[in-house]
């Protein structure tokens, strides 16, 4: 999928989201900028190939924004199963420094969020900007000592939630929540 977004007068006239149109060259550049990030800031991102990030673009769990054909922003679905329970994780891939903190990323996670309905999607963040979006899609927010223990060791799964982090859900997982509590 295709479509122009709305941008401000700021912002080029060519921006664009897509589903499909991120190119493997696209893929090789998230790809170094997720092993500079943890380089700089310690192992806290799943390292993927270009190869294993372009062939997700095709099935449908990953989605961005370009600019005059520039990628912009990226977003993926991670799948985190254990045991029992496979749940998704959102995560911004690549954010080019000029469009950070702009509505594009709103635009961006609602469509990833509406395109996926039927999938338990959650966010962990500790991060303002990210937890006003959230809470302005209707995400529901959690701490991890709200979180069922099932849950949280699904959460958990890659690593231990921080004091500070934030748990955001979309409707599948707060029901699955609701029910566990």
């Amino acid at each position: 999928m295709e479509k122009y977004i709305k941008t401000n007068a700021e912002e080029q006239q060519n921006t664009i989201y897509t589903t499909k149109n991120i190119s493997l060259h696209d893929c090789t550049i998230i790809a170094q900028r997720i092993q500079e990030e943890n380089k700089m800031h310690g192992h806290h991102m799943i390292e993927h190939t270009a190869e294993e990030l372009f062939q997700e673009i095709h099935t449908g769990s990953c989605c961005g924004i370009k600019d005059n054909d520039k990628l912009i922003w990226f977003i993926k679905l991670i799948p985190v199963q254990k045991d029992w329970c496979i749940l998704f994780e959102r995560w911004s891939l690549f954010i080019h420094k000029k469009y950070r903190d702009k509505e594009l990323w709103k635009h961006l996670v609602e469509t990833i969020l509406n395109d996926n309905k039927t999938l338990p999607i959650y966010a962990v963040t500790n991060v303002e900007a990210v937890k006003k979006i959230s809470k302005s899609l209707g995400q529901h927010e959690y701490t991890a000592i709200d979180i069922p223990k099932q849950i949280l060791e699904v959460i958990e799964t890659a690593g231990k939630l921080l004091e500070n982090d934030v748990i955001y859900s979309n409707e599948i997982l707060n029901v699955l929540i609701q029910k566990l509590i």
